[in-house]
């Protein structure tokens, strides 16, 4: 196997770094996007009602699953996806 195609980048702060091409595009490969997609769509819906109704709580409880996503990368519209992709309650989904 060949090493990965690496390249040379500067950052904005002005530090260079070596940025690895080929393990970042075998790895976007692997992802599907339908599932950050429906995170996403929830996402818009409960803010929407958030706005609508006014229930405070309900956004804590998005802003909870919103750090759990940047602080440990557990997405847990993507995992709700897989959930009912598995059930099979999604319309249109295919395995």
């Amino acid at each position: 196997m060949s090493p990965p195609i690496t390249d040379r980048k500067r950052s904005a702060l002005g530090k260079e770094a070596i940025v690895s091409t080929s393990t970042a595009t075998s790895k976007s490969a692997q992802i599907d996007v339908r599932g950050p997609r429906f995170g996403a769509w929830i996402t818009t819906v409960v803010l929407a009602v958030v706005l609508i109704t006014g229930w405070w709580p309900l956004l804590a409880l998005a802003l909870i699953a919103a750090l759990l996503d940047a602080a440990v990368g557990f997405c847990l519209g993507c995992e709700m996806y897989l959930l009912l992709n598995r059930t099979k309650t999604i319309v249109g989904a295919t395995r």
